[in-house]
């Protein structure tokens, strides 16, 4: 990286500017920034050269009501965001849609010391190994060799097996962090064959571990807009206690924002210090953004989790108060699409709202789930809002841990099974784990197809409390497998007993299987019925539960027809439905959606 010198000073005043900043290789000189073309010497007019050469101060460099245009494809860095302030009406601007060169930035590093031979050891037969003791951040995560990523093993002992199913591909790489060397699997010294080794390794630089950072509470009103950010050790962008920023895309398909492609998080969002001591940040949003870690289709059958140490697509870690994540496609996260963490440290993540979203996983992404939220404490994860999103295609369970948390008129359907756990593939569980799980809201949100594991389950025993919550309006069609724990196959509702659970109420919920009678699993009552689920209900409350043919529209249009059961059916309860549209205050539908007409397949545009 550059670093500007008193001769490079800008030039900007105290009125509005535009700023421009070029990769070093399309510019000789560093400019004042202040036009996109090159600097004919250093200092003149021209582009800046490189991001860690942008001026943020005051009047004289980029400050409030500014456009800060990047330009070009900038390898092997990070745009990192100096304490600077927009203000509410006069924000500033980084917009990666720089006029005929679109902006991008890849911090994904090239290893070229893994082209000489010497820099090799040969520990024994195909195990080789290259210090990266150089480095700051020294677990690669992600390797490619000759442009093609590999995967990599989660002990040195298993290089060159396949991990955790057969079909997975072989593991040709590991880091071993105790000697912080890299590990290749080959039959010669890899120096001989390569041309090229890239991987996530990263080093001293501020915010080196990202693609892009803003990390200073004095970081206010900024707007970033059609990003492309890939690579980062840690995550593409990270946002640690600024407040007021906008991240979006200004298309409707999501496709001018891109973030997380060969990252390992793609967008995170905390306080200052990033573990809960530091000062919180605010307002924050996401939107119309594609967020897709970009796994190889090649990586079928394995368990990304294991190797990847970080995959969330946003991850809204502790310290972080109300947040948007909205009208995204989110897809391929080895952990969640959205994830909610608030486990360690003083300070919540509180008041957030994720709706719109498209959240999938692909065939070859183990352990995807679409969000969790976890909270050690009452008040730490709390209030949150997950509705109207489309979760399909998904792995692994939602998880709802915290308390307050509403979950409303949501879509899962099509749920796989994963490659490696089988008993996690649930649509959505209430756990405590070693917190709570209170007073949490899961109304009006629709379920269909989960072949392998009950839609909905519940369970706590000694991991916790889960109590107070409130399963209304659901519908619940096609739920649950033969392959799932014993004991509780095929059913599409399950309540665990254990000391912890209690005092939940469920009403209003539609449950049917054609295949199957017994389709809720209720506390020490077993496998039973509906109606037999409501007979045994004790220290919950238990009514209106439904197990007719719902009468959708169709097999994939989940509204349902003035004639169904479930239509005007459940109990009162607030919420917007799929498309927008209020729920009934006294009897609305069952399921996420509140009326038959209009295209069920609306877009986000139509339903906001």
């Amino acid at each position: 990286m550059l670093v500007p010198t008193l001769c490079q000073a800008a030039t900007g005043s105290a009125a509005v500017d535009t700023w421009y900043v070029r990769p070093t290789a399309a510019c000789a000189n560093n400019g004042d920034g202040l036009s996109y073309a090159c600097a004919a010497s250093e200092g003149a007019s021209g582009a800046f050269r490189d991001p860690s050469n942008i001026i943020w101060t005051s009047t004289t460099g980029v400050d409030d009501g500014d456009t800060l245009y990047v330009c070009g494809s900038h390898l092997d860095t990070v745009l990192a965001v100096g304490t600077v302030a927009g203000t509410r009406t006069l924000p500033i601007t980084i917009s990666f849609s720089c006029p005929s060169d679109r902006g991008s930035i890849r911090a994904v590093h090239n290893m070229t010391e893994a082209l000489t031979a010497n820099n090799w050891t040969n520990e024994s037969g195909s195990l080789w190994y290259l210090s990266v003791a150089s480095y700051t951040w020294k677990n690669p995560r992600r390797v490619w060799v000759d442009g093609e990523e590999r995967f990599a093993a989660d002990a040195k002992n298993t290089l060159g097996t396949r991990i955790g199913s057969a079909s997975a591909p072989l593991s040709t790489w590991f880091y071993d962090s105790g000697t912080d060397r890299l590990y290749l699997y080959a039959a010669a010294n890899p120096a001989t064959t390569l041309t090229s080794l890239y991987s996530l390794v990263a080093g001293n630089g501020t915010c080196a571990y990202t693609a892009m950072c803003l990390n200073s509470a004095s970081i206010t009103d900024i707007e970033i807009v059609n990003p492309i950010l890939e690579g980062g050790n840690f995550g593409a962008l990270y946002n640690l206690g600024p407040s007021r920023v906008e991240i979006y895309g200004t298309d409707t398909d999501d496709t001018l924002c891109e973030i997380g492609k060969d990252s390992t998080r793609g967008v995170l969002f905390s306080d200052t210090a990033g573990n809960g001591t530091g000062t919180a940040s605010y307002d924050l949003s996401v939107h119309d953004c594609t967020v897709d870690q970009m796994i190889p289709t090649g990586f079928n059958g394995y368990a990304w989790e294991w190797n990847a140490g970080i995959g969330d697509g946003v991850h809204l870690l502790t310290g972080t108060i109300r947040p948007q994540v909205a009208s995204n496609t989110i897809r391929n996260w080895v952990h969640g699409a959205v994830t909610i963490s608030a486990t360690a440290g003083t300070t919540s993540v509180t008041d957030a709202l994720v709706e719109d979203n498209a959240m999938t996983c692909d065939n070859q992404v183990s352990y995807c789930r679409a969000f969790g939220i976890a909270g050690t404490a009452i008040g730490q994860a709390a209030r949150n809002v997950f509705r109207r999103n489309l979760i399909s295609n998904a792995s692994i369970r939602t998880q709802i841990n915290g308390d307050h948390n509403v979950i409303v008129a949501n879509i899962f359907k099509d749920q796989r099974p994963d490659i490696i756990y089988t008993d996690r593939t649930e649509s959505i569980e209430t756990q405590a784990g070693a917190a709570v799980s209170q007073d949490n809201l899961i109304a009006n949100n629709t379920f269909l197809n989960n072949s392998y594991a009950p839609c909905i389950s519940i369970r706590g025993g000694a991991e916790g409390t889960v109590s107070g919550n409130r399963y209304l309006n659901n519908l619940l069609i096609n739920c649950g497998g033969s392959t799932y724990t014993a004991g509780y196959e095929n059913v599409a509702l399950s309540v665990q007993s254990g000391a912890g659970v209690g005092n939940n109420e469920f009403r209003g919920n539609l449950i049917y299987d054609s295949s199957q009678t017994n389709t809720v699993y209720y506390k020490a009552t077993g496998k039973t019925t509906v109606a037999g689920f409501q007979a045994a209900c004790s220290g919950d409350v238990c009514s209106g539960n439904l197990s007719s043919d719902p009468l959708l529209m169709s097999e994939t249009d989940v509204r349902l027809r003035t004639t169904s059961p479930g239509y005007r059916a459940g109990v009162g309860t607030a919420c917007l439905d799929y498309r927008g549209r209020a729920c009934p205050s006294d009897r609305p539908n069952i399921g996420a959606y509140q009326s038959t007409s209009g295209d069920p397949a609306a877009t986000r545009a139509v339903r906001n």
